[in-house]
């Protein structure tokens, strides 16, 4: 959480230090560790380093959702930041 990471990277990582498959679908269940706030402000961030390099809106769109894929964020939270995002953009 301290990295703001989303779900599929955490149980990634925790796999990868040997914790058994029960425990991690338990803990990850349990807390809310892949919050929408989270992936917003990363790819607010991101989207701010990429804004000047004059990307169009497709390329853009591609590149926030690698990284936010990266970061372990599920498929439909992505979607929903990106569309967010964008549309927030096109009215500025």
């Amino acid at each position: 959480r301290l990295k703001s990471w989303g779900k599929n990277k955490i149980k990634s990582e925790l796999y990868k230090k040997g914790i058994r498959a029960e425990i991690i679908d338990k803990i990850v269940n349990e807390e809310d560790l892949s919050s929408v706030e989270n992936a917003e402000a990363l790819a607010e961030k991101k989207l701010r380093v990429l804004s000047g390099r004059n990307y169009d809106k497709r390329v853009l769109s591609s590149k926030l959702y690698s990284y936010l894929a990266s970061k372990g964020y599920e498929y439909d939270m992505i979607r929903e930041v990106i569309r967010k995002l964008i549309d927030e953009e096109e009215t500025i």
